[in-house]
């Protein structure tokens, strides 16, 4: 048969798709689109007929890591075979020739077995011995297990990618091999890494809409999702990374709405909370235009809603005091106001009491302050404000189901990172929403000295 497809190669796998029909085998997607366990084949009721031959290694098997080169001579070897099926074991041959199932009950067991220990074998099944592992040896032990899968899932990929018939065979490797790489990959990795990638993309570029394609991809944002959460504080290039991967499976899989919505989610906080803000207003905004019927857009609204504020009036904003009184956004017009959402068991606001007060002092009460309390109970604020002779106005709803993070004021922002301080100069329009207190003085004095109706963002004068 003249092959009628190209042929697809990643670093991690090679597929020489042949034109059997113009619906390749890996076409798994039903209805909506979304993927379903169906998909998998079910290896614990497959027989294993090579238990024999893949008893579990010790902690110092001579397993090695599998190289593309390994799999280039799997399929070298397919290709020779003109893709006819694996010939039957000859007359008086005495092992069963080893199959996929066998293969995949195989990677059932090692993906299942208890980390923490192995089996010593014994001359009898009574002379076996269980050995507790020590942390250091369950790490070798995942990352032996891991390896070993990468190599009994490869040829059955290789073997089952062209018969529809093998599709959950076909499938069931693909999820094994790619959460093996990912689990390389985290451990340090880099070469599973690229190969993951790669194969994500060898997947894409043959049939977007496939089971392969999407959890490969979903294995990539996996992968930079735990890089970007591992490394938030020193380097941000991993929550930029997520983002752009959060972003680009939204892009790919829009059918996969709920799990593009939750990592599209996912990287938007963690963008917010490391200052990255129109990174994260631009992974936030796909869910508000592309995911909307989800349950994820109302969940996003009052993050959106706080990234566009700056430079923008404060329109929404007041409520109930400490004090048994009312505050309005009309009231604090007429001078800077710092924003302040606190709660008393933070340990960083009450640092950061004396670099307010200290502003004060210094601009003689020139700018205003008022507090959003975000308490569950009414007593731990009343008995903090007056340890720390907090002498500012504070938001607090009496009604239980108003207070936390369920105050109306900081839920319309969505606001959850305590402590967060604003700064509205005095015509009520927002400057920032990431005040850096050491610069507090100086950001209220350029204010006080700005005309009116001509002030400027503060986003190079040392925001977090």
């Amino acid at each position: 048969m003249n092959c009628k497809h190209p042929v697809w190669i990643s670093l991690g796998l090679v597929f020489l798709f042949c034109g059997c029909s113009e619906t390749a085998p890996q076409q798994v997607t039903q209805g909506s689109g979304e993927t379903t366990s169906s998909e998998l084949i079910d290896s614990e009721n497959v027989p294993n007929e090579a238990a024999e031959a893949n008893e579990s290694a010790s902690l110092q098997g001579n397993s090695s890591p599998s190289t593309a080169s390994n799999v280039v001579d799997q399929i070298d070897e397919s290709q020779a075979s003109s893709g006819t099926d694996r010939q039957p074991a000859q007359p008086g041959s005495k092992k069963t020739p080893v199959t996929p199932l066998d293969q995949l009950k195989r990677i059932s067991q090692l993906r299942s077995a208890p980390l923490d220990r192995v089996v010593q074998p014994g001359t009898s099944q009574q002379d076996e011995k269980i050995i507790i592992l020590t942390p250091e040896q369950v790490a070798v032990e995942r990352e032996r297990r891991a390896r070993e899968i990468v190599a009994l899932a490869q040829p059955i990929i290789v073997e089952t990618h062209r018969d529809p018939e093998q599709i959950k065979v076909f499938n069931s490797a693909v999820d094994a091999l790619s959460d093996a790489r990912l689990q390389l990959a985290i451990s340090g990795d880099l070469d599973q890494a690229e190969l993951l990638k790669s194969d994500a993309e060898t997947f894409f570029q043959h049939d977007p809409r496939s089971f392969a394609a999407i959890e490969t991809a979903s294995r990539v944002l996996q992968y930079t999702q735990t890089q970007a959460q591992q490394n938030a504080t020193n380097d941000e290039k991993w929550i930029v990374a997520y983002a752009q991967q959060a972003k680009l499976f939204a892009a790919r899989f829009p059918h996969e709405a709920n799990r593009a919505a939750i990592h599209l989610m996912s990287a938007g906080r963690l963008c917010d909370r490391n200052g990255l803000l129109d990174l994260a207003l631009s992974c936030l905004s796909v869910i508000e235009v592309e995911f909307a019927e989800t349950p994820y857009a109302a969940q996003v609204a009052g993050m959106t809603r706080r990234l566009r504020l700056q430079g923008q009036q404060l329109e929404e904003f007041g409520g109930s005091t400490l004090e048994g009184q009312h505050l309005n956004i009309q009231e604090l017009q007429g001078a800077p106001v710092l924003i302040v959402f606190w709660a008393s068991n933070s340990e960083e606001f009450q640092k950061d009491i004396s670099l307010i007060e200290s502003a004060q002092q210094k601009l003689d009460g020139r700018f205003q302050v008022v507090g959003v309390n975000m308490d569950r109970e009414d007593l731990s604020a009343r008995r903090f404000v007056e340890f720390t002779s907090l002498d500012w106005r504070n938001i607090f709803f009496s009604d239980r189901n108003k207070r936390g993070t369920n105050n109306p004021v900081a839920n319309y922002y969505g606001v959850t990172q305590i402590p967060s301080y604003w700064l509205v100069d005095s015509n009520g329009v927002v400057v920032t929403t990431r005040t850096n207190l050491n610069q507090l003085e100086q950001s209220v004095r350029s204010l006080l000295l700005t005309p009116p109706g001509s002030e400027v963002s503060l986003s190079e004068q040392g925001q977090k």
